[in-house]
């Protein structure tokens, strides 16, 4: 579009945080309008058990729990590091067991939509008790192996217009007294 010579971009940014909610954890939206919360779609999904085809974007997790905010996460005056800043907080499910033992799983997934724009740039940063594989629209991204560190990474190449899924696999390799997932995502299009 041009506007007396000068051409209009207009960007949108989504923001994805986990964000306190009496059902759960939202996705959280902002751009050129005042910052609202979505509904229902957009909770982060839970699981126990791996199930194939769990980190794709079509898979079905109807069935899968809903994560709250994790009530046994490592203490409030602990800095993750690369986390300084965050509005995110940890994310659990209750259903899971309280402390969780080596060689434990546990999948998340987050499925969000991008309008059909251009995706400008997408970061996301990671961090669980005590390691994790992360995904997005099934594509392997990487993982963490120390839950004081987050790990960010680029995802802007992963995303589509239409339906995305972020999934993360948090695995414990020691008994440890924490458990929990926390992570934070900026997705930015263009129309």
């Amino acid at each position: 579009m041009r506007l007396k010579g000068i051409r209009a971009i207009l960007i949108g940014t989504i923001l994805i945080l986990v964000a306190v909610n009496t059902s759960g954890c939202v996705l959280e939206i902002s751009g050129n309008r005042p910052l609202y919360i979505l509904s229902e779609p957009y909770y982060w999904k839970c699981y126990d058990r791996k199930v194939s085809g769990w980190e794709d974007v079509n898979f079905n997790d109807s069935g899968w729990y809903g994560a709250t905010i994790c009530n046994n996460s490592p203490p409030p005056n602990v800095t993750i590091i690369g986390m300084e800043n965050t509005k995110a907080q940890w994310i659990w499910d209750p259903r899971f067991k309280v402390i969780i033992g080596p060689g434990d799983h546990y999948y998340f997934r987050r499925k969000f939509d991008i309008p059909a724009y251009k995706v400008v740039s997408g970061t996301i940063k990671v961090t669980a008790v005590n390691e994790y594989e992360l995904y997005v629209n099934g594509s392997y991204i990487g993982r963490g192996q120390s839950w004081a560190d987050a790990e960010s990474y680029s995802i802007s190449n992963y995303l589509n217009s239409g339906a995305n899924v972020i999934a993360i696999k948090v695995i414990n390799r020691y008994a440890d007294i924490y458990d929990g997932l926390l992570v934070d995502a900026s997705i930015s299009y263009q129309w």
